[in-house]
């Protein structure tokens, strides 16, 4: 009997794959990674099913070379759906090209491909006729049988649309990361031919590390410098946690004051509530990435003896070449299968509405887990209605327990009337922190109304040791800086997002050493330094901005309560009264409005609720911005994946010659030159990246730029900036004003 291969042999050495291994372990993989929600019938049908078409003639001459563009997926989806399993179908037919539309015509569709063995609207062929690649598929010892359970068994409601693609995309990941899996084994064969599947993390072990992290905690009081009032807090918001994460729940929020040690308080409560609720896993998310790489070196430290894969930190730049349709660049993307994940809330939200394989592979393994998302403040507006549905359902769908923590926790609940158009779970959290001890007046506040020059401003702030002064746009943090004049003192230190995140790391060490020996201290710095940032001054001046932003600012001042006196937060208006695009500036004037009505009193968390829950009536997201919405309702995936996003497309992330890294810089422009966009090169690039909005056409700045180009010799996103002159020891990327670029 002919043998039909499924990959060829890897470069190395080695053995080509037969179809019918890759078949067997792949719906052996998919089977086991479904189980826990009962779906094991239906994934592991898809991973039986997936690969069927390369039973064709046309695929296999591919493999040698002899075709291109063959459409090996459309039978095997076709297939599933002849015994009505849909979910499997709309899985298998997007595990190559992504997740598409259900719906009638979809369906419709691969009829039409298998009857007519026609082209795809792509352009691919089909592998080769159904009757004989069916009958080869059974001669290999295959059957196709209807599942037990299907995943669909009903036409689905459009009030219920976040919960069904979730589960769709549930099916999706089994099958497309048990795929990429066994292809990875294949690729990583040993050269006699044994294939080789990369080493299973240790288990969650919740009980130990959860003893690990209170002895940390136990060691950083003893060392704390932080006067009685706040380690009282400290004390009062780990215990709230400890206490909570005994009652069972599926979504929670931590709303405790900065400072008040909430980022190892959730991963207690999220370690004993696995104890507790059998949870696989703890992923952490977190808007930014230096407070991600500072989180993730803090979890390792106090983990160690868990071992060296315990913790996994994933960025989503890692991610960008993971779509490829063929070889070893399909195997560039983490699953999160570890313990406990540190990443971006980019990555998780991203991947929460994702309708490619790269990005949604890892969704199985949210399936029993615990999600913290910290600073969950920094959710956009236009994903707010979308997001908060997925989390409030992913109890439900995917058994997991949802932690939402932040010193301005947002009015969520609000939204619910606009929630239900796409899900009938309900936003009713649990508080983990209901009562705190009375709160030390840590900060006296200003609030001023009138605009003033940044001369003036700088005359006012020249006279104290040390403070810092937070504006709302690049620009505006440039202006200040050169009115105080003070570029050429050591004491004097400028931060944006216009300097790639190893040199902030650099810059925020020299400030936190400074800060620590009572050295002067002159910073001015956008809101980069705002949420999640661990510094601590006597003064902090504020341009107007949301509400939220300017409480989140009083956190980096006097937050240790170390001060013999309140510290210093002045809220200014600058006369040049210009902010971020999007809501920024709407969110601004409800913050002003608040303070004009007098009912802005920010050492309340009421004024918080007010401030949210005027907002999101003004601005009213869920008529905003529709068309995500609209997608949802009608469960268009593909259209989801395009229109959901927390980064805008428009941005180019572009490396800088950073000076203290030239090495790095020098060898990362010789392999992209070289061989192109890796995973590596990505991981390598990241802390030496910028992100830039895309310049008109007719910009200078493209003669400054140098793509970086994909493995298919396309643009992918990255840049490399090749003049060292304009990067800065100071401010990073300084360019001329007609590039106009200081636009955050």
């Amino acid at each position: 009997m002919a043998i039909y291969l499924a990959h060829t042999a890897p470069k190395h050495g080695g053995h080509p794959q037969p179809l019918n291994d890759h078949l067997r372990t792949v719906r052996d993989l998919a089977a086991q990674f479904a189980k826990p929600l009962g779906y094991e019938d239906e994934a592991g049908l898809a991973g039986l099913l997936h690969d069927c078409g390369k039973y064709g003639d046309r695929f296999q001459q591919r493999l040698q070379g002899k075709m291109a563009h063959v459409d090996h997926w459309t039978l095997g989806a076709y297939w599933a759906f002849t015994v009505r399993a849909l979910a499997a179908s709309l899985a298998i037919q997007g595990h190559h090209v992504g997740l598409q539309q259900f719906s009638s015509p979809f369906f419709q569709s691969l009829r039409d491909l298998i009857e007519n063995q026609g082209r795809s609207a792509a352009g691919f062929v089909m592998a080769g006729d159904a009757t004989d690649t069916l009958t080869r598929f059974i001669e290999d010892g295959f059957a196709i049988n209807a599942p037990t359970r299907p995943v669909i068994n009903s036409y689905p409601d459009s009030r219920k649309a976040i919960e069904f693609m979730l589960t769709i995309r549930f099916i999706y990941s089994c099958l497309v990361d048990a795929d990429f899996l066994d292809t990875e084994a294949h690729f990583n064969q040993t050269p006699d031919g044994h294939k080789t599947f990369r080493e299973r993390p240790p288990n969650l072990n919740p009980a130990r590390a959860l003893e690990l992290v209170k002895q940390h905690v136990t060691r950083l009081t003893e060392i704390s410098t932080a006067s009685p009032a706040i380690q009282k807090l400290r004390n009062a918001v780990w215990s709230a946690a400890l206490t909570a994460s005994e009652r069972p729940g599926n979504l929670w929020t931590m709303t405790a004051p900065t400072g008040s040690g909430k980022t190892l308080a959730m991963l207690a409560f999220a370690l004993n509530h696995a104890q507790q609720f059998r949870k696989r896993r703890v992923i952490v998310a977190l808007p930014y990435l230096n407070i991600i790489e500072q989180t993730a070196m803090v979890y390792r430290a106090v983990l160690a003896e868990m071992g060296v894969n315990y913790v996994v930190e994933h960025h989503s730049l890692a991610e960008r070449n993971a779509d490829d349709q063929e070889g070893s660049g399909r195997l560039a993307s983490d699953n999160w299968d570890a313990p406990i994940v540190v990443t971006t809330t980019v990555q998780l939200f991203e991947s929460l509405f994702a309708n490619r394989p790269g990005k949604a592979r890892k969704l199985h393994n949210l399936v029993d887990s615990v999600i913290v998302l910290d600073e969950i403040q920094t959710l956009p507006l236009p994903v707010v209605v979308p997001t908060v549905a997925a989390l409030a359902a992913l109890g439900k769908v995917y058994h997991a327990t949802v932690v939402l923590g932040t010193a301005t926790q947002p009015a969520f609940g609000c939204l619910q009337p606009a929630l239900e158009s796409i899900t009938q779970a309900q936003y009713d959290p649990q508080e983990i922190v209901p009562t705190l001890p009375p709160l030390p007046v840590r900060v006296h506040w200003e609030l001023r109304d009138e605009p003033q020059s940044w001369e003036a401003m700088a005359v006012e702030l020249r006279d104290y040791p040390s403070f810092l002064a937070i504006v709302n746009l690049k620009r505006h943090a440039l202006e200040l800086a050169e009115a105080l004049g003070e570029e050429d003192d050591d004491s004097f230190f400028h931060l944006s997002t216009n300097m790639c995140s190893l040199h902030r790391s650099h810059v925020l060490d020299q400030i936190r050493k400074r800060l620590k020996d009572g050295l002067r201290t002159h910073v001015v710095s956008t809101q980069c330094v705002e949420a999640g940032v661990d510094v601590d001054f006597p003064v902090v001046y504020r341009a107007w901005g949301p509400l939220d932003s300017l409480v989140q600012a009083a956190g980096r001042c006097n937050r240790e309560g170390g001060l013999p006196y309140p510290g210093r937060v002045v809220i200014f208006q600058p006369q040049d009264d210009a902010y971020p695009t999007g809501p920024y500036q709407q969110a601004t004037q409800i913050a002003k409005a608040l303070w004009r009505e007098d009912v802005f009193h920010l050492d309340e968390p009421e004024a918080m609720r007010l401030y949210w829950e005027r907002v999101y009536g003004t601005t009213r997201p869920h008529e905003t911005y529709s068309e995500l919405l609209e997608a949802i309702q009608v469960w268009d995936f593909a259209g989801v994946g395009e229109r959901y996003r927390l980064i805008p497309e428009t941005t180019l992330q572009v490396v800088v010659p950073y000076a203290e890294a030239f090495d790095l810089y020098e060898s990362l422009v010789l392999e992209a030159r070289q061989r192109g966009l890796t995973r590596g090169w990505s991981r390598r690039a990241q802390p030496l990246s910028i992100g830039l909005f895309r310049p008109s056409p007719d910009s200078s700045l493209w003669s400054y730029l140098e793509p970086v180009l994909s493995d298919q010799g396309q643009e992918s996103g990255w840049w490399i900036f090749r003049d060292r002159a304009y990067y800065s020891a100071r401010y990073g990327l300084r360019v001329p004003n007609q590039w106009s670029l200081w636009y955050s």
